[in-house]
């Protein structure tokens, strides 16, 4: 079988009743969730069985008190070696514009001195390679 991943956002009025709901959604059932506020947002990231999705919004339909709510079905994930225990460098966010803005300027500086100065042992035994 495979699992369905989605993301759930939600917003009601009350910053605490939204505490509330991320907190208990799916409750006793066979999910794999993680949940997060983001500013007045609460995100719900899930894997469930395929089952569980049908009627779900329909669900939080019914749930007054949600003013607002998205899901995304996610289709696919890279390899887990390519982002578990990874973390966002969040120095180069710019808070105002809300963007992550990393100076590849300075990256591509710091490639060329490697370069110049003999470069990685990589490159190194690639070049060695090739010439043998």
């Amino acid at each position: 079988h495979t699992c369905a991943c989605f993301s759930l956002y939600l917003k009601t009025d009350d910053l605490g009743l939204t505490k509330r709901i991320i907190y208990n959604f799916a409750r006793g059932a066979r999910i794999f969730k993680e949940y997060m506020l983001y500013e007045d947002w609460g995100v719900v990231m899930c894997y469930s069985h395929p089952s569980f999705l049908p009627n779900l919004m329909n669900k939080l339909d019914k749930i007054e008190e949600i003013k607002e709510k998205e899901m995304y079905h996610i289709r696919s994930n890279p390899p887990t070696k390519y982002w578990a225990r990874k973390y966002v460098d969040l120095k180069y966010f710019d808070v105002d514009n809300q963007t992550l803005e990393y100076p590849y300027q300075v990256y591509e500086e710091k490639i060329k001195e490697a370069l110049e100065k003999g470069g990685s042992s990589r490159v190194q035994a690639a070049d060695n390679a090739a010439v043998t």
